[in-house]
């Protein structure tokens, strides 16, 4: 019997190209689930610059609105990153185009026998040594915890 085979995506920032790229190479694997970590669009609006925004009806004032990226990710388990939530929090539900609820609108996490799925911003994080921050002291199902947030590749045996 095969064991389940899983990928992983995760902090995409709108580069719609890079996604289709890693796609393609997920298809010729034989992968039974795929699964996204976040941070699919970029919010064009920082932390401190999305306190005092008031929306005024322009999407593209506070992220690309590029309806492929949620086509590519159609039928792929989503996890929304700190990048939705932003955009989540400055444009008023009505104004999301319909092709966005489903990564604006994605759980923060996605559990499975196996692991914990996330992006990770929510995580307590801990520097284990200079300039390596970890979720050293989260507490998850499983045996694994998945999570995006850091833009590194890693896995770490605590």
């Amino acid at each position: 019997m095969r064991a389940v085979r899983h990928a992983v995506v995760t902090d995409i920032h709108a580069d719609t190209t890079r996604l289709r790229a890693v796609l393609d190479g997920i298809r010729e694997q034989e992968v039974d689930h795929v699964v996204c970590l976040g941070d699919v669009f970029e919010c064009r609006l920082g932390k401190g610059a999305a306190t005092e925004y008031e929306f005024d009806g322009q999407l593209t004032d506070v992220f690309d609105p590029d309806p492929e990226l949620a086509r590519l990710l159609d039928g792929v388990r989503l996890v929304r990153g700190n990048q939705e939530e932003r955009i989540r929090s400055l444009v008023p539900d009505h104004h999301l185009p319909d092709w966005s609820r489903p990564l604006l609108h994605a759980p923060l996490e996605h559990r499975t026998d196996f692991a914990l799925y996330c992006h990770g911003h929510p995580l307590p994080w801990r520097e284990l040594t200079p300039g390596l921050w970890c979720p050293a002291d989260t507490d998850f199902p499983g045996r694994a915890l998945v999570h995006g947030h850091h833009h590194r590749s890693a896995l770490y045996r605590l």
